[in-house]
């Protein structure tokens, strides 16, 4: 009787282990789907849907949505959007993936109770600027000019696939524009 006894609660340890092994599995399927979905992602070539398109309606979209989760970690996120700022031609569904990336990044770049603000505006070549600045800790000189590289990541394994940025300067290139980053160490 003891050992039939001591036999399931042995069945019962392997089945929980099963159990949580599967769910990791499932976890990380569904990880690698994302990945060869950003990878696909990446290497077709997007044509864009150019369009009339308020900016400042594709942010605020972004904006609200970007704040679920930064309200976690007690983030602000301020929209400083230039009222001015006219219609411009674009694809709007490509610019939202550029701007969420960006906020993305900042969010998981700032720690808890940071802020980001977000700032549209025109620039001297009648053409406007996107601007996405968080006070995180800042990215190291020799991390600054591979941020946009096709899987470099800073974050902790599981945490990034290093193809955000990446892809977010491809579609702005496509776009026709130009994505830049400033930053230093403690900044």
């Amino acid at each position: 009787q003891h050992l039939l006894e001591r036999q399931s609660v042995q069945d019962l340890n392997q089945t929980d282990d099963c159990k949580d092994s599967l769910r990791e599995i499932a976890r990380q399927v569904d990880r690698c789907k994302e990945i060869v979905k950003k990878l696909l992602s990446l290497a077709r070539q997007m044509n864009p849907v150019i369009q009339d398109v308020d900016v400042n309606s594709v942010l605020r979209t972004i904006i609200s949505l970007a704040q679920r989760e930064a309200a976690e970690k007690h983030i602000e996120i301020v929209g400083e959007l230039d009222p001015a700022l006219p219609i411009v031609s674009s694809d709007p569904p490509l610019l939202r993936q550029v701007f969420l990336n960006l906020l993305v990044n900042a969010t998981q770049a700032v720690e808890h109770g940071g802020s980001i603000v977000v700032t549209s505006r025109m620039n001297e070549t009648d053409g406007f600027e996107i601007d996405v600045r968080d006070n995180g800790s800042g990215i190291t000189p020799e991390h600054l000019g591979k941020i946009f590289t096709p899987f470099f990541s800073t974050k902790p394994e599981g945490k990034g696939t290093g193809l955000g940025l990446a892809m977010s300067r491809g579609i702005v290139e496509r776009l026709g524009g130009r994505i830049t980053v400033s930053s230093e160490p403690g900044v």
